[in-house]
C-alpha cells in the first residue's frame, strides 16, 4: 500500500472555478459516481476526484476533440432559414388552450377548434397563428401540465395524511 493510499481525496467544488475545469467539470450524482466524485460534462463520465487525474483527463483526445467542436461551430439562428420563431405569448395561449381542453373537453376537438380559432377576427387576433392540434395538445398536457400538476400536489400533501377513495366499476 502506497504512502498516501489511507487518505480520500475529496471533490472540490472551487475547482469549478479554475480555467482549465470550467464548463465541463461538475460533481457526480450518486447515480454517476462509481469510480469518483467528479464528472465531465461533455465526455459524460465519472472520474476520480484527484486534480492531476482531471489535469489528464483535459488533455485526453476525446475530450480536447469535445471541447473543440463545442467552441469552433456556431448554429445558424433559425430565422436566417426563414423559419418563424414562436413568441413566448404564443407559447402561453397554446398552453393555456391545451389546460382548458384537459379540464373540459376531449382532445380530440382540439383539430376543430384550433383552426376555428385561427378564422376569428382580423389580423389582430392573437390566436391567428396557433399552431396546436390533438397530437401537441396531448403531448403538452401529458409532458408540461401533469409533472406540473403532480409536483404541485406533492408539495400541498407533503407529510399529511390523506385517503384515496376508489369507485369499482362493473363497465365492460
Amino acid at each position: 500500500m502506497g504512502k498516501y493510499a489511507k487518505y480520500i481525496k475529496a471533490y472540490n467544488p472551487d475547482w469549478e472555478q479554475l480555467s482549465c475545469f470550467s464548463g465541463w467539470l461538475q460533481r457526480a450524482s450518486d447515480f454517476d459516481s462509481d469510480r469518483g466524485e467528479a464528472y465531465c460534462k461533455l465526455c459524460k463520465t465519472a472520474l476520480r476526484a484527484h486534480k492531476t487525474d482531471l489535469m489528464k483527463h483535459s488533455k485526453t483526445k476525446i475530450h480536447t476533440q469535445k471541447a473543440n467542436s463545442l467552441n469552433v461551430k456556431k448554429q445558424p439562428a433559425l430565422t436566417s432559414f426563414g423559419m418563424h420563431i414562436k413568441s413566448n405569448d404564443d407559447k402561453i395561449r397554446g398552453l393555456k388552450l391545451a389546460m382548458f381542453i384537459a379540464n373540459h373537453s376531449a382532445i380530440r376537438s382540439m383539430d376543430h377548434l384550433g383552426e376555428l380559432l385561427k378564422t376569428f377576427g382580423d389580423s389582430k387576433n392573437p390566436f391567428s397563428n396557433i399552431e396546436l392540434h390533438r397530437t401537441k395538445c396531448s403531448m403538452i398536457i401529458v409532458n408540461v401540465i401533469a409533472p406540473a400538476y403532480l409536483n404541485e400536489l406533492v408539495e400541498d400533501i407533503k407529510d399529511s395524511p390523506y385517503s384515496i377513495i376508489l369507485d369499482e366499476s362493473t363497465d365492460i
